[in-house]
């Protein structure tokens, strides 16, 4: 298992996608987006305690970094598998 880069300041990570999970829904969040509300030197694992849905206010039950929201969604064409490192 890959170990998460929870060190890495977000702007090293602009690339990647956060995927949120809680009682209402699950969610993608580019890191970019993130790094531009959090501040761009701010540590992954410092932004991840902060992350709270916008429609019913829960912190997220489950937090992974992914590299392709889109990779094994249902109706994509098969391609590169997804990169996923759970982070909670």
């Amino acid at each position: 298992m890959i170990k998460p880069p929870l060190d890495a300041p977000l702007s090293l990570l602009h690339g990647y996608w956060l995927e949120t999970r809680c009682r209402c829904k699950l969610s993608y969040t580019p890191l970019a987006t993130l790094a531009e509300r959090a501040g761009a030197s701010t540590r992954l694992g410092e932004a991840l305690p902060r992350l709270k849905c916008q429609t019913c206010g829960e912190r997220p039950s489950e937090i992974a970094l992914v590299d392709d929201p889109a990779a094994g969604a249902s109706g994509v064409p098969f391609g590169k598998p997804q990169m996923r490192i759970p982070l909670t």
